[in-house]
């Protein structure tokens, strides 16, 4: 009887199937003007994220922190967030003073670097969770969040991969890599911006069917510094190869093209020149309305004085007068 009362107490946990780890973190800036609208966002998740047991890393941009620090009800709000498990860091892109971070955590260890950023907050975070890209072949994760390793590269903090399921695609992506885990350690970032809370609501939904009770879930620094994952060094990014020099080529000059031929008009033939002593041929006569060759006189019909001899036209007085063989004939 008292092994079957085992038995039954036990089943839950023996049914569940093996899976990794998780962490899911939070960024808060770059809100300028949205600061209330983000931090009410922020106190759902939260507050969504106690009632399964998960743990947020929380990670805040100078400007936010200065938003928190400047009002006592925020800053004792997000210390009671310290206090239940929940960590706080730094996301700083280069802009804007750091100091404010250090009135919400001293000695932050967790951060993420945009690309191109300044100085970090002093001392250095150890970990970081951006600019990890995946899938470059360098030894790094094969897809975003999936973490078999944490990532060493010199002269940056030790890095970890996070996936951002902050829409469909995305969400599916992150739900098919998870499943795909039987081990390691998955990690999924969003904003606290109400963009994104159903998304974020969502995530959580499906971690509490996957990890119930949240006893996988960890902090960025938690996972890291606990010794969860061995580490892993880097390959040193390879610089791309120079296409190689192919045999040289004589160079030669440019031939201009030929110029088409044009066309002309066929040349009149020219009459026949005169040998000397000779006088020119003359040209077969041929009847015309307006003379005969030879006349260069080429006023039309009608225009001659009656009478008049040459113009082809035999009229009363040529007939009369019988004075002009060459418009009257015989």
């Amino acid at each position: 009887m008292l092994r079957l009362l085992l038995a039954v107490l036990l089943a839950p946990v023996c049914a569940r199937a093996a899976g990794p780890n998780y962490f899911t973190a939070v960024l808060n800036g770059d809100s300028s003007g949205v600061q209330a609208e983000s931090w009410q966002a922020l106190q759902n998740m939260v507050r969504l994220a106690d009632g399964q047991g998960a743990r947020l890393t929380l990670l805040f941009s100078p400007d936010y922190a200065l938003y928190i620090a400047t009002d006592a009800a925020r800053l004792a709000e997000l210390r009671s967030w310290k206090n239940a498990g929940h960590e706080v860091g730094a996301w700083y892109n280069g802009a804007g003073d750091t100091k404010p971070l250090a009135e919400l955590e001293p000695f932050i260890k967790t951060a993420c670097a945009e690309s191109g950023a300044g100085p970090a907050p002093s001392p250095a975070p150890a970990y970081g969770i951006c600019g990890l890209a995946a899938g470059r072949g360098d030894g790094g994760p094969a897809f975003p969040g999936v973490n078999d390793y944490l990532y060493v590269s010199s002269g940056s903090p030790k890095m970890l991969s996070g996936a951002r399921p902050y829409d469909k695609q995305g969400f599916e992506e992150a739900k098919a890599s998870f499943n795909g885990m039987k081990a390691g350690l998955y990690g999924a970032v969003f904003r606290s911006l109400p963009s994104e809370y159903g998304a974020f609501y969502a995530w959580l939904g499906f971690l509490r069917m996957a990890d119930p009770g949240g006893g996988m879930s960890r902090t960025v620094f938690s996972a890291a510094a606990g010794g969860l994952l061995a580490e892993k060094e880097l390959a040193a990014p390879q610089p791309e190869p120079k296409p190689r020099d192919g045999p040289k080529k004589k160079k030669t000059a440019r031939k201009l093209p030929r110029p088409l031929p044009v066309e002309t008009a066929p040349e009149e033939p020219r009459p026949e020149a005169a040998e000397p002593g000779k006088a020119a041929p003359k040209l077969r006569p041929v009847q015309s309305f307006y003379g005969k060759v030879g006349n260069n006189d080429f006023m039309p019909l009608g225009k001659k004085a009656a009478g008049y001899c040459g113009d082809g036209l035999c009229d009363a007085v040529e007939r009369a007068n019988a004075a002009c063989k060459a418009d009257c004939g015989k």
